[in-house]
């Protein structure tokens, strides 16, 4: 009998190695999977990280692609040679100058029917407030396109006299406008302040015709060939 409780003794100490070893087994499988999680989430959490840098990195890259792409294809900037003009004529006319809003490549085609391809470079100003018409467009038109540039400029003024929707007080203006050709710059002209006081429309036309003389001989000394 006691032989047998011996036995038995020894059988529920080994019982219980059995288990005690099970426990820790499972506590360090345990132990192991969640660091391979967090090693996981680690990794994840880090490549998130470097995703808004790298966007940053990249998106300023792109946005100022799309817009050299766009000065360059619309050349509403324009180049040296065009500014220098635009700021000599309205150095003329001094205070006179109305035009400050600038055209930009879209303007320039839905409006006045110049596209891009017809030019290297172009610069537009119109006024803020349609009572005013005052206009000088600048466009260096590329090789064997001056005459397009020309044909279109001159739609536009015609349309302006035949069918504008135009205040009465700028009808004069708008016929004393010239469409002038320098070699492969073509411009279009209509600027000048008149004495409030003159009602004659042909009398306003003259007076306009003087004042786009203004421009006129600047872009002569600057322009032509």
């Amino acid at each position: 009998m006691k032989r047998m409780k011996a036995l038995t003794g020894v059988a529920l100490w080994a019982a219980a190695l059995v288990l005690a070893g099970a426990l820790l087994a499972l506590t360090a499988c345990g132990k192991s999977g969640n660091d391979e999680t967090k090693g996981t989430e680690e990794t994840v959490t880090s490549s998130a990280a470097q995703t808004p840098s790298q966007a940053e990195t990249t998106a300023p890259a792109e946005t100022n692609g799309v817009e050299e792409t766009t000065a360059a294809a619309g050349g509403e900037t324009g180049s040296t040679k065009l500014q220098e003009v635009r700021d000599a004529v309205a150095e003329a006319y001094g205070e006179n100058y109305l035009p400050e809003m600038p055209l930009d490549a879209e303007m320039l085609e839905m409006v006045y029917g110049v596209k891009p391809d017809m030019y290297e470079e172009a610069l537009g100003e119109t006024p803020m407030i349609s009572a005013q018409v005052d206009t000088l467009i600048l466009v260096k038109a590329k090789e064997g396109k001056a005459a397009e540039v020309q044909a279109a400029l001159e739609a536009y003024r015609t349309y302006q006299l035949e069918e504008g929707m135009n205040y009465p007080m700028n009808v004069p203006k708008i016929e004393a406008s010239e469409v002038l050709v320098y070699g492969d710059y073509v411009c279009y002209l209509m600027l000048g302040v008149i004495d409030n006081s003159i009602e004659d429309e042909g009398e306003a036309l003259t007076a306009y015709q003087e004042q786009n003389q203004i421009g006129k001989k600047v872009l002569e000394q600057l322009l032509a060939q």
